[in-house]
């Protein structure tokens, strides 16, 4: 019974760990850095990280210029491509990441000014008209890696010809661009896409001045409306 006990609630750390890493979001601030004996280091640079919508993210050193790119959580790892980092702790009042070598603790804060453009909250869209015209992708990002990349399924663009009646657009894959190929939109509520064709599927939809993001199980897409339609 005492083993079974343990198990469970082995299994339930696991579970509760990769829970923490996967709602990484906010802006923060380092507030302290020790070594690996416990000492606590002279902060010379502090470290301000902010995690975006799609698993984007702006690491800055202050008075330094700052990096943007794309990250991934595995379970308790988070992977910001030039450095990896154990999470420790994830909370809404703390985040505590470690490289190994040294222990960061970081807490909320407000985003830097200069930051303050990249960092504007997409919203989400609650009506079509809003965003008529042809959408294409420039850009992905996803949650995790992938295990294979599937052109079929990854979207090329998205078409929004009537936001009143049908038909209401409709959306390739990278593989088959052509409409008879796609999905067909079948109707927007809450801010959810839902379409039709081979197969259903549902996305997301928000907006981030003339952007237009479209998430769907840990992908995100970021489309805009280019003028060589």
């Amino acid at each position: 019974m005492k083993k079974l006990s343990y198990l469970l609630l082995l299994i339930l750390l696991s579970v509760s760990t990769i829970a923490q890493g996967k709602g990484l979001s906010g802006n923060w601030k380092e507030v302290s850095c020790t070594n690996a004996e416990g000492d606590i280091l002279t902060i010379r640079d502090t470290i301000f990280l902010s995690f975006l919508e799609g698993n984007e993210y702006i690491w800055m050193l202050d008075g330094n210029p700052s990096r943007r790119g794309s990250y991934k959580v595995i379970q308790d790892t988070l992977d910001l491509g030039a450095r990896k980092f154990t999470i420790l702790k994830n909370s809404s009042k703390s985040l505590i990441l470690t490289d190994g070598y040294f222990e960061y603790r970081f807490i909320p804060t407000e985003i830097k000014a200069s930051l303050s453009v990249s960092e504007k909250l997409p919203t989400a869209v609650e009506d079509l008209n809003a965003i008529l015209g042809t959408w294409k992708v420039f850009k992905r990002t996803s949650d995790a890696p992938l295990k294979k990349t599937d052109y079929n399924t990854l979207l090329q663009k998205v078409v929004i010809v009537s936001g009143d009646t049908p038909p209401y657009g409709y959306i390739t894959a990278a593989s088959k661009p052509q409409e008879k190929d796609g999905w067909k939109i079948i109707k927007l509520e809450n801010g959810v896409l839902y379409t039709e064709g081979s197969t259903q599927r549902n996305f997301e939809l928000s907006l981030r001045d003339d952007e237009l993001l479209v998430k769907e199980d840990g992908i995100t897409y970021f489309l805009k409306i280019f003028n060589d339609n």
